[in-house]
């Protein structure tokens, strides 16, 4: 390929300038990996690659380890070398199938069964650990695969896949541009699990009075919730009313607390006491009960959903981050035969120790939504950041992009 030259490769237009048409087994030499059964895989403190985590904890690029094995179950194992790009040989789906990752250590580390091993020679390993999952390519692995219950693929399907690859200098720009958007990725979801747990730890103070906040000092009396808060239960409204046209107003149902809003209206006649608004506290009363705080606007409050309504002067967002460990444990105890039910009850007769001064509520509910409102901002970035490299893969993988 050269010139002005352009190719269609799965529907993704490739510029040809420099990049060259190869079959995967032209790049190097396949080999298996062996041995290691889940039994083994926390033996000792040799760094291995089981096939399974190849699905569940490494993408693209090998960057750290969850199985360690001993000498014994090593001797029985492949050695791995820097470059090798391991493939998930087994799976469930043939959309899965042959899942790549690439080990670019130096450290000892081992291959489990179940993997194929490319060992390549003369390109960049982290580019291809990135292009071998690219869509282009998992469509050609997934025309590969064989079975249905269990899927597999061999390594002669593996070597029959074409790839489209720029000069090595361009492949080693590639692969750090990508990595760089991958460091981020994972440096904000450590930054979020760290602020997660601090959270978690505050909570586990704060709503317990183990530890108080400045200028309060009152005990705690042990009462049960019902003196303080009520819990309204929702109206089942006519599904005759029912629509997803926005005709009417917007139905708050179960599944809409926690997912994703199902955009279900109601355009029937309603009573203005089942409006909710944005900071109102939600808990659903089937299966999941954790208490939501209400942002999605005014809507009308549907059965099997309950609002917590307190007391005149009382602080919602204090009883929101109050009932949470509480509805928690509640989830555990209460029996279902498919689906746990939750009563209004159940909330009100809730018994335990907490502050009866408002400005003392007002300010560990104000303390804790701080922390909240820190999280989700980490959220808000750490979705950008995925969906940059979503579009750098995009772009940079087929050659819409070139870092020249």
């Amino acid at each position: 390929m050269s010139g002005l030259m352009e190719k269609e490769i799965d529907d993704q237009r490739i510029t040809a300038d420099e990049w060259v048409t190869h079959y995967l087994g032209q790049l190097g030499s396949f080999l298996k990996g062996s041995g290691v059964r889940r039994d083994q895989a926390q033996s000792g403190n040799i760094p291995c690659v089981r096939y399974g985590e190849i699905y569940t904890t490494h993408h693209n690029i090998v960057r750290d380890f969850h199985s360690h094995i001993s000498a014994e179950v090593s001797a029985e194992a492949t050695r791995l070398h820097n470059g090798d790009l391991l493939f998930a040989g087994s799976g469930e789906t043939k959309e899965e199938i042959g899942k790549c990752v690439a080990f670019v250590g130096h450290e000892e580390a081992y291959a489990g069964g179940d993997i194929i091993i490319l060992r390549p020679k003369g390109v960049n390993s982290a580019f291809l650990g990135y292009l071998l999952n690219s869509p282009p390519v998992v469509r050609q692995k997934a025309s590969r695969g064989q079975g249905d219950a269990v899927v597999h693929i061999s390594a002669a399907a593996l070597g029959s896949i074409q790839l489209e690859l720029p000069k090595i200098d361009e492949q080693e720009r590639i692969a750090s541009a990508l990595k760089d958007i991958d460091d981020l990725i994972a440096s904000l979801d450590a930054l979020i699990a760290k602020k997660r747990d601090i959270k978690q730890a505050t909570m586990q103070q704060l709503l317990t009075g183990k530890t108080r906040l400045p200028g309060f000092k009152e005990e705690w009396p042990e009462r049960k919730l019902g003196t303080e808060i009520k819990m309204q239960v929702g109206f089942p409204f006519a599904s005759r009313f029912f629509n997803r046209g926005g005709q009417g107003t917007k139905l708050v149902r179960n599944r809409d607390l926690h997912g994703t809003p199902d955009d279900t209206y109601y355009a029937g006649p309603f009573d203005d006491d089942y409006l909710i608004t944005n900071g109102d506290v939600l808990v659903g009363m089937d299966g999941d009960f954790r208490p939501c705080l209400w942002t999605g606007g005014g809507a009308l409050l549907n059965q099997r959903v309950g609002r917590i309504k307190c007391k005149s002067g009382r602080r919602a967002l204090f009883f929101y981050y109050l009932l949470e460990p509480h509805l928690a444990e509640l989830e555990k105890k209460i029996a279902g035969t498919t689906v746990k039910h939750l009563s209004h009850s159940d909330v009100e007769n809730i018994t335990c120790c907490f502050p009866e001064n408002l400005e003392e509520q007002s300010a560990i509910g104000s303390l804790l939504r701080d922390v909240d409102n820190e999280i989700e901002m980490l959220e808000a970035k750490l979705s950008k950041a995925a969906v940059l490299k979503h579009g750098m893969m995009q772009q940079l993988l087929t050659g819409r992009i070139r870092l020249v």
